[in-house]
């Protein structure tokens, strides 16, 4: 084991919008009880988004897709479906805990519009499902056993969303 610092994005060099932990905690997604969870964000400027990152942890072999979607916002809750992407067993092929990028097809973001985060997966059981980093604190997200019917959460979900990454190259001097 290594202690090291807790890693963070600063803001200026490319577009992003985060809601990233303090104190990380896992909540498992399951029929029955949380399957969807969803969080609000609003678009901090026009940028075209590209990438989505959760904090992924695979318990056993679940038997469903996680699946992670940025989506549209209408009466408070997520609305249609602007992109998204799909976790199997074999994109996380162990049980590890990843801060996993989810790559999207550009979706145009507008300064000052409501978007949601949102992720699921249709199946599991208490030995095979996945499990999604959070925050204990009740934020702006909200949770679903359908889909559907959504209701205030007392949990909050951690992610991220970026522009494309483009290589910078730094200029030195001295």
């Amino acid at each position: 084991l290594f202690l090291g610092p807790q890693e963070t994005y600063t803001t200026g060099i490319r577009n992003q919008i985060n809601n990233l932990p303090g104190k990380l905690t896992w909540v498992a997604l399951k029929p029955g009880s949380r399957e969807y969870l969803a969080a609000l964000f609003t678009a901090n400027a026009n940028f075209d988004a590209a990438n989505i990152y959760v904090y992924v942890r695979r318990v056993g072999t679940p038997i469903a897709n996680l699946t992670v979607e940025l989506c549209s916002s209408s009466g408070g809750v997520p609305d249609a479906v602007l992109q998204t992407a799909t976790i199997t067993t074999t994109t996380i092929d162990d049980i590890d805990a990843r801060f996993y990028k989810a790559a999207i097809t550009a979706q145009a973001l507008s300064s000052g519009t409501l978007y949601w985060v949102k992720v699921y997966s249709s199946g599991g059981t208490d030995q095979d499902h996945w499990k999604i980093g959070i925050s204990t604190t009740a934020g702006a997200s909200k949770e679903s056993a359908d889909g559907t019917t959504w209701s205030a959460s007392g949990i909050d979900l951690y992610y991220r969303v970026t522009d494309a990454e483009t290589t910078k190259y730094p200029l030195l001097f001295r």
